[in-house]
């Protein structure tokens, strides 16, 4: 399968006038809808609680759109509009930001089917990202949507150019320019649009001379580097995390982050504490370490397949391989265990989707008589997805009915907590750690809210409080009700 996808090229490929078949496009919309569509209920997470008190802000004018959470105007404008249409009910959001990725789906599939002249990679291309696992985060989680618009902006940026290059058309060039330019606007990532259109001029077969398209390219280099300037000096630089800060910064670290990048969007690190405490579900702890170990040998050698593919591979491969690696461009400066953040994987994965899409098609042309098993096996690829995407819906809303409980009972048990104010709460897991957030947003003040294990002296608080039967009690409270069972 390999060697099929380095060398095969096949006739007609990239620069056709094919359309995507309606079918095939609203097919990959539906699955990719039909595969987050759980998570649509889930409460407020993480961040998810910090955006909630900056759109309080924003409605109350304390707060300019083009302020806070990094240089994001965009974004800022569109998650303002759905506040004030949606107010805090999660649904809605979910609801817009599902139909982005299923959007975005749609598009991968219509860039492979530019790159390749191929319905049938096309469909596979787009398939795959509408249920890639990786996505599980930027499309549940409300303050990691923010990658789904700019990742869709970079994808129709880069076919319009390579469109607008093959066809000599002016009209989709400057679209693209466009586009590319309002990518970093609703996400810093965004920047990578213009490394991705560079590696389409450099890898793939555009027209070189005789026409007026490598003109207006050239023209168009000016300024966008001078856009790419302004944005690295007014937005990562100011960004939540910081440049030059202890979380994002220049160093060896950037080579190991562009060295997983690739395989941990298929093989995740299981030392990660995400996962390595989902293994811990399932595996003895005796077994833990050596899946770890496991998983990281796999992304050893699933590194050393990519840097065989982007060497050996068709055009067509390489470009694919390129992506995945240009688009963790702006995440690399992370520290390792900060990129290992699945949401930073949203726009790579989009050059995976494309590989698989030309496998899949490269080895139906090459093996004709064997395009059955060949479906087969795409097909269950594509299905194994669903096993780690229900994973985590199920740990989601398992957290988010927490999260419910104890934003609905809070207010009940604390209701005028002073600011600073030092709350201990037993009966809830350890890893729900952002309780402090949703106190932000219900009171509009500073109060620490801390998970205390069974067993841990509560002398460090100034209040204790006891999850229990879907209720939140004080701890005199549940005394009195003990005595009284």
């Amino acid at each position: 399968m390999a060697q099929a996808m380095a060398c095969a090229e096949g006739p007609g490929i990239v620069g056709g006038r094919s359309r995507l078949q309606p079918v095939a496009a609203l097919l990959v919309f539906v699955m990719a809808w039909a595969a987050f569509a759980s998570m649509l209920p889930a409460y407020w997470r993480h961040d998810d609680f910090g955006w909630q008190h900056v759109a309080r802000e924003w409605e109350e004018g304390h707060q300019s759109l083009w302020e806070r959470v990094g240089f994001t105007p965009a974004y800022n404008l569109l998650y303002h509009t759905l506040h004030l249409a949606a107010g805090r009910d999660p649904v809605p959001y979910r609801a817009v930001f599902t139909t982005i990725h299923a959007l975005t789906a749609v598009a991968v599939a219509w860039l492979c089917l530019i790159l390749t002249d191929s319905r049938l990679a096309a469909a596979w291309a787009g398939a795959l990202f509408a249920l890639h696992f990786v996505h599980h985060e930027a499309v549940g989680w409300i303050a990691a949507t923010v990658h789904l618009p700019a990742a869709a902006l970079a994808i129709l940026a880069v076919g319009c150019w390579t469109a607008g290059r093959r066809r000599d058309d002016a009209r989709l060039l400057v679209l693209a320019v466009a586009l590319a330019a309002l990518a970093p606007m609703f996400k810093e990532s965004g920047l990578a649009v213009f490394p991705l259109i560079a590696a389409a001029e450099l890898v793939l077969p555009l027209p070189r001379a005789g026409s007026g398209g490598p003109v207006l390219a050239a023209l168009a280099a000016l300024p966008a580097a001078l856009y790419v300037a302004l944005r690295l000096s007014v937005g990562v630089w100011t960004e939540v995390v910081p440049a030059g800060g202890e979380l994002y910064d220049l160093g060896p670290h950037v080579l190991v982050n562009l060295a997983a990048c690739v395989p941990q969007m298929i093989v995740p690190d299981m030392a990660f504490e995400n996962y390595r405490a989902l293994l811990g579900r399932v595996l003895t702890p005796a077994v833990v370490p050596a899946a770890v170990i496991a998983s990281r040998a796999l992304i050893g050698l699933l590194a050393a397949a990519s840097v065989y593919l982007l060497v050996r591979g068709s055009d067509r491969v390489r470009f694919a391989v390129a992506w995945m690696y240009l688009a963790f461009l702006p995440t690399a400066p992370f520290v390792y265990e900060y990129a290992r953040a699945p949401r930073y994987l949203y726009l790579p994965s989009a050059g995976l989707a494309l590989l698989f899409g030309i496998a899949v098609a490269s080895a139906v042309r090459r093996w004709p008589g064997r395009g059955l098993a060949i479906t087969a096996v795409a097909a269950v690829v594509l299905a194994a997805n669903l096993v780690p995407l229900g994973v985590f819906a199920r740990s989601r809303l398992r957290d988010s009915r927490i999260r419910r409980t104890i934003a609905q009972e809070l207010p009940r048990v604390l209701p005028d907590p002073r600011p600073g104010q030092r709350v201990g709460i037993r009966g809830v897991p350890g890893h729900i750690n952002d309780l402090g957030l949703m106190a932000l947003m219900l009171y509009g003040r500073h109060v620490e809210i801390v998970p205390l294990p069974e067993g841990e002296p509560a002398r460090s608080v100034d209040s204790l409080l006891t999850l229990e039967r879907g209720r939140l009690w004080r701890a005199q409270d549940r005394s009195r009700r003990q005595s009284r069972d």
